[in-house]
């Protein structure tokens, strides 16, 4: 688990961004990727988008499908995950765009210059998406593309591939339900469950063992959406530990999150909305929109990515 740059959040599995939102830099488990991965096979994917994948997750209903140096411009990623919502509950969220249907079931798809997103509603609470980011070959069409594999990936949907989801519902009442205009949904699950079968890190087990939990007491929510009134990504994730007075372990949470991808983070205090916080950056003077802020309540450490006037009105609700 991985607390760094806001584009490295679903390498943290927190910020799994859902809703068609996936920031690159991914970074693969080392474990074999989960089944979800055997939707789609690395020469389906190279016959259908013209390139040859390496395949990777992080979470257990997400898979990557990437092609080259994600700091370059030819660098290409395909991925798919799957999430326990409905299209209308995004459909506000992404401009542009038209309803559809892939094999019967309903759709929705959107391409505009390098990014082609396809989501289909598999049953009445399972959202599957397929998007493909950078640049393809100029032959292939990239909205056909994503029907070509959303139909090859369907029929191999089953509990394996798609595993049933672990759901808290307790913490998923404490977001907030809209900010501004813009509403917000909300997935939430356990932790062992996100990790997708992949080591969870040595220094997170030690610090649950050292306050009488266990993996199994974790479970992690999380949100994501674009705000029209601040022009920005809004990015809210939570990590319950439940029992654990969080304030008082929060400095090690923070230290544990930090240690493999961003040990050279800048920690400063904070007060946002009447809530003490931590800002953690990336370098000194990092612009607003790198930040994050970390809160700790209850038994939750809250993970903010946001900038005014919505970062305030987020942790206006938050407990």
């Amino acid at each position: 688990m991985r607390l760094g740059r806001p584009r490295s959040l679903p390498a943290l599995a927190l910020g799994a961004l859902l809703g068609g939102i996936v920031p690159t830099g991914v970074v693969a488990q080392e474990a074999q990727p989960a089944p979800f991965c055997d939707l789609l096979t690395a020469d389906e994917v190279a016959a259908t988008l013209g390139f040859t994948p390496t395949i990777s997750n992080s979470a257990a209903r997400m898979c990557f499908y990437s092609h080259g140096d994600p700091t370059q411009a030819d660098w290409i990623q395909f991925y798919t995950s799957a999430s326990q919502d409905r299209i209308e509950d995004h459909r506000a969220q992404v401009e542009g765009g038209s309803d559809t249907e892939v094999s019967g079931r309903p759709a929705f798809a959107r391409t505009d210059g390098r990014s082609s997103i396809l989501w289909i509603q598999e049953g009445d609470q399972l959202r599957l998406t397929f998007e493909i980011m950078g640049a393809l070959d100029e032959s292939i069409d990239a909205a056909s593309a994503l029907v070509q594999l959303a139909n090859i990936a369907l029929p191999r949907i089953d509990e394996r591939t798609v595993p049933p989801f672990t759901q808290d519902a307790g913490l998923e009442s404490l977001f907030p339900e809209r900010i501004g205009e813009t509403p917000l949904t909300v997935q939430s699950m356990g932790a062992r469950d996100l990790m997708a079968g992949g080591d969870v890190p040595q220094t997170f087990l030690d610090l649950l063992s050292a306050h009488g939990r266990s993996i199994e007491d974790v479970t992690v929510a999380f949100t994501s959406a674009y705000d029209a009134e601040s022009a920005a990504m809004i990015l809210i994730s939570a990590i319950r530990v439940q029992g654990v007075d969080m304030p008082s372990v929060a400095d090690e949470m923070r230290v544990v999150l930090l240690s493999e991808e961003s040990p050279d983070s800048i920690q400063s205090p904070g007060e946002v909305a009447g809530k003490v916080v931590t800002i953690v950056s990336p370098y000194e003077d990092a612009p607003e929109e790198e930040r994050q802020y970390t809160y700790a309540s209850g038994d939750v450490l809250w993970l903010v990515v946001a900038t005014e006037p919505a970062l305030t009105e987020i942790f206006t609700h938050l407990p």
